[in-house]
């Protein structure tokens, strides 16, 4: 149980459709865990940049909310 005025951490474990990377996605997490640098454009630069990119940003360990990956070609894992 968080201490008042603490923020519970939250991990979500997903596979690794398209939709689970996009830069939706990561805008959402920046403004819930208070992200205030460049988040980049789309395509171009940043952290929105790729794919890559953007699942690299969602699985880091620094934030309150977390994403986890299954392995690609790996179905057998989901829950």
């Amino acid at each position: 149980m968080p201490i008042k005025g603490q923020k519970c951490k939250i991990t979500f474990l997903l596979d690794q459709l398209n939709t689970h990377k996009s830069a939706g996605l990561v805008k959402w997490v920046a403004q819930q865990i208070g992200y205030t640098s460049s988040l980049g454009n789309k395509g171009k630069e940043g952290i929105l940049k790729s794919q890559e990119s953007r699942m690299a940003f969602l699985e880091s360990t620094n934030h309150r909310i977390r994403f986890v990956y299954t392995p690609k070609h790996c179905s057998w894992l989901n829950p």
